[in-house]
């Protein structure tokens, strides 16, 4: 949610969930893979990603993936 400011839509979207157990979503944050996982995710929901202009590279970015 740190990352709202960044959007003029809301992604706090039930579209925009996806669950994950602590154990992914911790690797998300710190693992050594984060961008293999985030591709995965991404191809999960791709169609609202598209639909609201946000990039696969956006997230990298995010979760400084690059």
């Amino acid at each position: 949610m740190f990352q709202q400011k960044n959007y003029n839509f809301k992604i706090d979207d039930v579209r925009n969930i996806i669950s994950l157990c602590p154990n992914c979503h911790r690797e998300i944050h710190s693992a050594d893979d984060k961008a293999d996982i985030l591709n995965r995710l991404y191809d999960l929901n791709e169609d609202y990603m598209k639909s609201n202009n946000i990039h696969i590279n956006d997230l990298h970015k995010m979760y400084m993936c690059v």
